[in-house]
């Protein structure tokens, strides 16, 4: 087997979005003779714990852990007064406006931890990384991030040992709709974004998660490609309900409340409505506002629950931040895709990649922020009623399988081996 060093923060046991990507890629490159070497940190600051994702890694990986320096922990220290437990199960975050200590700790981070805080693990994965590299006989480096700073480690690695160099963003650097509220000065984000342009030019392949996002990046480097997000096995069918079925799963900002959607709700009966995963404060005011009671409020869950959840559901939400949006394909979404449900997204009107996807999956449709979904919503629970929903276009989903995503990724890597 070709051997490629994957460059990765989010590995199991950490959960959250972050981790499935590079996990699903590794799981899938040995049936294509890749075999993975996984370069990672011990015992990071991860969103969440789901020691269920281990399941996936393959026997053909060989896992490197190294330590790194973690400003974040004490932070959380100085936050909390106590060492943070690993395990998240909170679902509604804490609003940082409130917060003087928190604008504080944000401007901090913003500043002086660039391009982000797990710059304290580039000295210990470069030195990690060239040695696995002398040892392990590697073809090619690939690099995922957020967070960026392991693209620094990445350059570093490839800069001294003269492997080609593939760097897979899954979300924008410096152009993230995040960064808005980070309190970033004008030095910070030319140092910033000056690294970023030295990662685009340098890197052999530059990987992104949407076809806008690497027509955006082409004006930086001429290797930009997309390999969209993905899912594994679903298809399932699902059980029996004697009511309509609405989930939500994952996090959600300040920028994907849907007003539209919890007005909506809120005057409608017999329907169950869950949602799972970590919320920002204003959710829970907007459903103050609008005297909205059915909605249950769970927290995090591990992978495995979340594919049980979306199964059984009659119509899956998923939201789409209403700030700087565009090309903004979560893999939630991708998920959702492979359920085979129903789906309403609300989105930005910007974001048509998202609006095409669903289109042609024949699975759902999208809403503006702004735009009204009542009828949507009753003609959804109405034609669930009488049994008429419609099929989904699984020959276009399938594309967007794991497996088919990585024999992709492998033939960009082919590319660059003698």
């Amino acid at each position: 087997m070709k051997k490629v060093l994957i460059i990765t923060y989010y590995w199991p046991p950490s959960g959250g979005p972050g981790v499935q990507r590079v996990l699903k890629f590794a799981k899938y490159l040995p049936q294509f003779g890749w075999q993975p070497i996984v370069l990672t940190v011990k015992d990071g600051e991860y969103p969440a714990i789901d020691e269920t994702l281990e399941r996936d890694i393959p026997a053909e990986c060989k896992v490197f852990k190294t330590k790194s320096i973690e400003p974040f922990a004490v932070y959380k220290f100085f936050q909390k007064g106590k060492k943070t437990e690993k395990k998240i199960n909170t679902f509604v975050m804490a609003d940082s406006k409130k917060s003087l200590f928190s604008k504080i700790t944000k401007f901090i981070r913003a500043n002086f931890f660039i391009p982000d805080a797990r710059i304290g693990w580039y000295p210990f994965a470069v030195k990690k990384g060239r040695e696995i590299v002398k040892n392990e006989g590697i073809d090619l480096i690939f690099s995922s991030s957020p967070p960026h700073s392991l693209q620094l480690i990445a350059q570093k690695i490839a800069q001294k040992t003269g492997l080609p160099w593939v760097a897979d963003f899954r979300d924008p650097w410096s152009d993230f709709f995040i960064m808005s509220d980070n309190y970033q000065t004008n030095l910070a984000q030319r140092i910033s974004r000056s690294l970023e342009l030295k990662v685009l030019t340098r890197t052999n392949a530059f990987i992104t998660v949407s076809k806008f996002l690497a027509e955006k990046y082409q004006s930086k480097t001429q290797n930009a490609c997309w390999i969209h997000n993905g899912f594994d096995d679903f298809h399932e069918k699902k059980e029996p309900s004697v009511t309509f079925r609405i989930k939500y799963l994952g996090s959600m900002s300040k920028l994907q409340v849907p007003e539209n959607f919890i007005r909506t709700i809120s005057k409608l009966e017999n329907i169950d409505i869950d949602f799972f995963g970590n919320f920002d404060g204003e959710l829970e005011k907007s459903m103050v506002r609008h005297h909205c009671t059915n909605i249950r409020l769970h927290g995090y869950i591990p992978l495995n629950q979340v594919k049980a959840e979306i199964k059984n559901a009659d119509l899956l939400l998923l939201t789409i931040p209403s700030k700087n949006g565009e090309g903004i394909l979560t893999g939630k979404l991708f998920q959702l895709l492979g359920s085979g449900n129903r789906i309403l997204c609300i989105s930005n009107d910007d974001n048509k990649e998202i609006r095409e996807i669903i289109t042609h999956a024949n699975i759902g449709e999208t809403f503006n922020y702004q735009e009204d979904v009542q009828q949507f919503l009753e003609n959804e629970i109405k034609n669930w009623q009488i049994g008429q929903i419609p099929k989904p276009n699984f020959d276009y989903i399938n594309q967007f399988h794991r497996k088919n995503l990585t024999q992709k990724l492998v033939g960009i890597f082919e590319q660059y081996i003698g």
